[in-house]
Parts: C-alpha cells; structure tokens; sequence
C-alpha cells in the first residue's frame, strides 16, 4: 500500500532535513540573484511563522472548557510575542523587495548552487506543512470538532511552536553560513573587491542590505536567533504527537455510478482508494465504508434473488457493526471527509430506487453487482486493520461512560482505546460475521462475475475467537512519522533533555 500524502510531521521533517544539508555544504560562492530570491522567500516564511507563533501560542477557544490551560506560560509568551514583532518586521521588509519589479527580473534563478537549492525546498515544506495547519486546524473543513480539537491539545501545539521556533533558528543561522559566499559574490559581479555599500548597484546593495553583511539587518538576525534558540530550549525535546499525523484531504475520485459499468468502476476506485490510505482512515470512513457495503448488499439480495435471505443476514450485521462504531473516534479528521463514500452510497441508493420503478432491468445490473459485492470483503478487511493501526498509533480513541452521575445525563469522555479493548472486539465479531456469510452464501452463488477465490479470505481466517480476533485480517502498520536527526551546531539550538 502507498503511504498516501505528505504528513505534517513528514513536511517539518523535510524541512529542516534539507536546511541542514544546506549548512553542512555551504557555497564558496553565492550568486547574489539566488541571495536575492532566498531573501524574498524567507521573508514569506517569516510571515507564515509569524502567522502561527500567533495562531498556536494560545488555546484553543472552546465554549464548554472555561478552564482550558494555555499553550503557554508568560514568559514563553513574552518571548513569542518578541520573536514575532521581529519577524514581522522581517516580512514588511522583504515585501517591499517582492514588489520591486527590478528586484523580481534580477531574482530570476542562476543556476543555483544545491546548498541554494536544498534553502528553497526547504521553505517549500515549511511552507506546505503550516498551509496544512491553516486548512485542518484553524480552518478545519470538517463540521465534527472532536477530531480538529484533539489537535489543539497542549502537547500538540508545544510541538507545533517548538517546530516553527527551530526552523526559523535554522534559516537565519543560515544567513551567517551564506555571508562569505555572499561577498564573493558581490565582488565578483562587482569586478573588484567592494569596500563601500554606495559603490554597488541596486541588486548588490539588495543582496547587501538583507543579509549579515549589513550591521543593522545582523542585530536583526541575532535577536531572532536567541529568541527561537531560548524557545526551543524551553519547550524541551519536540516529541511524536497527533499533529505530526496530519494530512491534506485527498478524496477518491468517485462519479455517481448511474450505469453497471460506471458502478463497477466506483467500487473498484473506492476500494483502491480506501487499501492507498489505509494508514491515516478514521472511524467515521468506517461507518462510510459499512455504508456503502450495506447499499451494495440490498442491490445484490434484489438483483440476484437467490441470495436474498443470505443478503438479509449480512444487513443485520452491517448495521449492527455501523451502531457499534459509534463508541469509537479518530483523534484525525477524515481524509475523505465523506465525500467520496457518500457519493457511492447515493448512487447505489438511486439504483435501488430505479430498480424498484423499473423491474424489469434487473438483470442489466447483473454482472455489475456481482463484481460490486465481490470489493465488499477486501476493503471491510482493510477497514479492520486501520482499527488496530489507530490503536496501535494510539489516534483511536473509546467513548467511556461517566459513571459519577449515574442517574443523570453526563458527557461522555474519549480515551485511547487498550489492547484489549471489548469495543474494537465488538466491531469485529460482527464484521467476521458478515463477511463468512458473504464468502459462504453469497460470493459463490453469483457466478464467475465476481472475484477470483484468491482474492478472498479463507472461511478458516474469520474465525471469532479470543486469540483469532487478536489479529487482524489484514496487517496495517500504525502511522508512524520521524523527524530528521541530523544536527548541526551552528543551526540546531540546545535542547534540554527529557
């Protein structure tokens, strides 16, 4: 299976991976076009920073927890908002230089060096991951607010400032590692060695002026660099959290199946999509998946009449499954968001719906549903191994009962489900039950349009025991995600450690 899309964590990975190829090999020489271009793009990604210093450095506003802690403690928070009024600076300067059409033709790539290069994507990924934060968090898609407000946990924002603090420290630390290289530059489209700044043109004074050559813009870089550093210093050692988790909606491309031959493409592409991410699904894509697999069973018990009452027993146990996993959550929004389930599930049900008005082309849908019903095992077993990913990974979650007020309505509580837990045992008996009788009654009464026997699990591997059900049918690994190690003195600040 894919890994599917680029993770939060992955992206800050990436990032600060590639600032630290870049300070391990710095140029002897830097064209001072690239010194130009690198200024304008970090004088974006000091305002993204800026952006989310702000955004993460207080909690979350949540009407029913008046007594929500902060992210952080005063001083920490007199350092952020230190560090911002200098990145905001930053940011107002190199806007000025964005706009400067001499700047942007003078800007244009010179074949850069790869230290330049590994800069830029490097900025890239920092970029990407706090846009990532802007769509999922601060402008969650999604209208469950269980899942977003788990990411506003205090481990998870600490991880994301820490993150933001450490690779704008790596980029301005950057800045003294690139300054030799600089003046080199300069002298050499200068044709001489340069003594004084009004001796160069404008793109050398530009390059000059947002650089440490320059004294006033070398405070500047010097203050930021002991603000993150004391930050980073502060927040400790960045850990493993949910938000490192976090991925962009990528959602099936599903069309509304209103033929046999587009209905077998839907199943095909849905079935494709949910083995692709596997990794990251949520419990509310397993109550879409066991909602399509319901239509999918209806359609084959009215268009194949003979596994009608086999069909009938399959329903009672999707719907059972579909009850159950409603005392379970993801901690991480849904990378379908619905949408392509739903759009399954709508097209299956308008089937039903013209079937019902026009009996007589039952038999059209034949083959198709044969085939459609025939995906239903492969991805109901994917849908149970994303159960234990998500335990596993510790991103699912248990609804557990208040027991304080037993004789009063009280919230319920979520908490990571255990290894043993009856709630996940719960989903699966009834989803071995459905699919022994799919693979026992069903499948092989529908002829050769469905799948090979090959492609099915063995009525031997639904067994519903304790040790059976401690395994699943189809191995998922949790969604695991590793910063990079590399380190690097004059650009990784001290870290305390846990």
């Amino acid at each position: 299976m894919n890994s599917g899309p680029a993770t939060y964590g992955e992206l800050m990975g990436r990032a600060l991976a590639e600032v630290m190829a870049a300070l391990r090999e710095p140029p002897d020489f830097l064209d001072v076009r690239d010194a130009v271009r690198l200024a304008v793009v970090q004088g974006r990604v000091s305002r993204s920073a800026d952006r989310v210093l702000g955004t993460f450095a207080i909690a979350a506003p949540i009407v029913d927890e008046p007594d929500r802690v902060p992210n952080v403690d005063d001083d920490e928070l007199t350092r952020i908002s230190a560090l911002r009024g200098q990145l905001s600076e930053v940011g107002r300067a190199m806007d000025g230089l964005a706009r400067s059409e001499d700047a942007f033709k003078a800007s244009r790539p010179a074949g850069h060096h790869p230290a330049v290069a590994s800069l830029l994507r490097g900025h890239d990924y920092a970029g990407a991951a706090w846009d990532l934060l802007e769509t999922r968090v601060t402008s969650p898609k999604s209208i469950d607010r269980e899942p977003v407000l788990a990411l506003w946990s205090q481990d998870s924002t600490r991880t994301i400032l820490a993150d933001a603090a450490t690779f704008v420290h790596s980029c301005f630390a950057a800045q003294d590692c690139l300054a030799p290289a600089l003046l080199q530059g300069i002298s050499r489209r200068s044709g001489r060695p340069v003594v004084r700044l009004d001796e160069l043109d404008f793109i050398g004074k530009t390059a000059w002026l947002t650089s440490t050559l320059d004294a006033a813009w070398r405070d500047k870089t010097v203050a930021i660099r002991r603000l993150t550093e004391e930050l980073v210093d502060r927040f400790g050692p960045v850990p493993l959290g949910d938000v490192d988790h976090l991925t962009a909606y990528v959602r099936p491309r599903i069309q509304q199946p209103g033929t046999p031959a587009a209905l077998g493409r839907s199943v095909t592409e849905y079935s494709r999509w949910l083995e692709e991410h596997a990794v990251e699904l949520t419990i509310a894509d397993a109550r879409a998946a066991i909602g399509v697999a319901s239509r999918l069973t209806l359609l084959a018990g009215i268009v194949h009449p003979a596994v009608a009452p086999a069909c009938t027993r399959v329903l009672d146990s999707w719907r059972a499954c579909h009850h159950r996993l409603t005392d379970l959550a993801s901690r991480h929004p849904s990378p379908d968001d619905d949408a392509g389930a739903t759009v399954l599930a709508q097209g299956v049900s308008e089937i039903l719906s013209a079937l019902e008005e026009s009996p007589s082309s039952i038999h059209e849908w034949a083959a198709a549903t044969a085939v459609a019903v025939a995906y239903v095992p492969r991805f109901t077993r994917v849908i149970e191994g994303s159960l234990f990913a998500g335990r596993r990974s510790g991103t699912l979650l248990g609804r557990q009962e208040s027991t304080r007020y037993p004789n009063e309505a009280a919230p319920s509580r979520w908490q990571p489900v255990s290894d043993d837990s009856r709630q996940i045992r719960g989903v699966q008996l009834v989803l071995r039950q459905a699919l022994r009788e799919l693979v026992t009654h069903v499948l092989p009464q529908l002829g050769d349009h469905g799948l090979k026997p090959d492609h099915l699990p063995a009525v031997a591997d639904l067994a519903v025991t304790k040790e059976a059900l401690a395994t699943p049918l189809v191995h998922i690994p949790p969604s695991t995600v590793r910063r990079s190690t590399a380190t690097q003195p004059s650009a990784q600040p001290r870290r305390r450690r846990g």
